[in-house]
């Protein structure tokens, strides 16, 4: 069994095998990122940089074996080592595009080995 604890600032709803859903409440201590942005270069008048994440607030637990932490796709990213990171995957919207649910959990995307447990 795995424990799956919700990071972000927003109620995650998924869509379980046998079409129920469970909701995970918002975390009331979200996990946030600063960034840092470089000038790299001007082109043509268009600046390009370069942007850092950092882990700016809440909480980041320690890796503990079965549990996962629902994050941001870009919380992944600023944290690629870390294997029990997890994001929505298979967005549900409503009719008007908004995103209500998912139907899965993606494993972090920038973790090195794609062997998950």
């Amino acid at each position: 069994m795995i424990e799956l604890i919700n990071c972000t600032p927003h109620a995650i709803a998924i869509e379980l095998a046998d079409g129920s859903i469970k909701t995970y409440a918002a975390a009331p201590n979200p996990l946030r990122l600063g960034v840092d942005v470089a000038n790299v270069n001007v082109c043509d008048g268009i600046r390009f940089t370069r942007s850092v994440y950092y882990h700016r607030e809440g909480e980041l637990p320690e890796t503990k074996e079965g549990v996962y932490l629902i994050v941001s796709k870009i919380f992944c990213e600023a944290f690629p080592f870390r294997k029990d990171l997890v994001i929505v995957n298979e967005t549900i919207r409503d009719i008007n595009k908004k995103v209500i649910g998912a139907r899965s959990l993606s494993f972090n995307p920038y973790f090195p080995d794609h062997e998950q447990d």
